[in-house]
């Protein structure tokens, strides 16, 4: 398994990686996109599994326009307007009060209420109501500031965007290597109602995989205490990001959101501590500023 798992990453991170640092923006974008619609569907079909019919094209509709409308305050629709005029008058709608992303935070409930209204079946709807909404915050919105963080800049948003990623990952995979090697000496688990895997060392490992990473940051001039600051906040929020995934999965009897990766199974169960992680690495990169 650890071996699959290492695989994996590797591979991820072979792609990844020159994608984020060295392709165009739209290219970024599109890719964006993709883990968003995986990890989306992933979301539904865990719900579907624990007996929740959700409408999936609401669903998706709402997440796209989000981080559409993200994408939209962050400028990077600019550069693909045809004219000097055009922008001027963008530049002049974003300049209202209330932006896009203010906007939606009204209509995406309203709109999925809506919809089940539209549905004219009673059974669950409730459920299904909160379900839906519930997916676009924990997939579109939390993905959103993964949206603001790699266009934070031109091109330090997207190595500080590496940098996240490694922190988080890294904590992720010193939790997997400690609770494997030593996870069976402490009978006490971490939360075992929510994961009966997790244990003690597996949260120290955590704080030492990120803390290794965090090193980095001294070469480029960032304060000690800043570097174990982070990487501590990180593998925090990191671990209880994949325990966000675990309250819904076990919630609905379901052990992988899939199979579509050798050794850590769906693509949210990837991503699953990025998301939690991203608002805060970008708050905190906000106080740094």
């Amino acid at each position: 398994m650890l071996k699959k798992r290492i695989t994996t990453g590797v591979l991820f991170l072979a792609f990844f990686t020159p994608t984020i640092l060295f392709m165009p923006a739209w290219v970024l974008v599109a890719l964006l996109c993709v883990v968003y619609f995986l990890a989306q569907l992933e979301y539904c079909e865990i719900c579907e599994a624990g007996g929740y019919k959700l409408e999936r094209i609401g669903i998706f509709t709402c997440g796209f326009l989000f981080l559409g409308a993200t994408l939209w305050e962050r400028g990077i629709f600019y550069q693909f307007l045809p004219t000097e005029k055009i922008c001027e008058h963008w530049t002049h709608f974003l300049a209202y009060p209330h932006k896009p992303v203010e906007i939606l935070f009204f209509f995406i409930p309203a709109f999925l209420m809506i919809q089940n209204i539209l549905r004219r079946k009673t059974e669950k709807a409730a459920e299904c109501l909160g379900l839906s909404i519930l997916g676009v915050w924990y997939v579109a919105v939390l993905m959103s500031f993964m949206v603001r963080i790699v266009f934070l800049e031109t091109f330090m948003g997207r190595w500080l965007f590496i940098f996240f990623i490694l922190l988080v990952k890294m904590g992720d995979t010193g939790a997997y290597m400690f609770g494997s090697l030593w996870g069976h000496k402490i009978k006490r688990r971490l939360i075992p109602e929510i994961s009966p895997a997790k244990s003690i060392p597996g949260l120290v490992g955590a704080y030492v995989g990120s803390l290794l990473v965090s090193v980095a940051g001294l070469f480029v001039g960032v304060p000690w205490f800043i570097c174990v600051a982070l990487a501590l906040l990180m593998a925090t929020v990191g671990v209880l990001g994949d325990l966000a995934e675990s309250l819904l999965k076990r919630s609905f009897g379901v052990k992988d959101s899939s199979k579509r990766f050798p050794g850590m199974g769906g693509f949210l169960d990837v991503i699953d501590s990025l998301l939690l992680a991203a608002p805060f690495m970008y708050f905190f990169l906000m106080l740094l500023s």
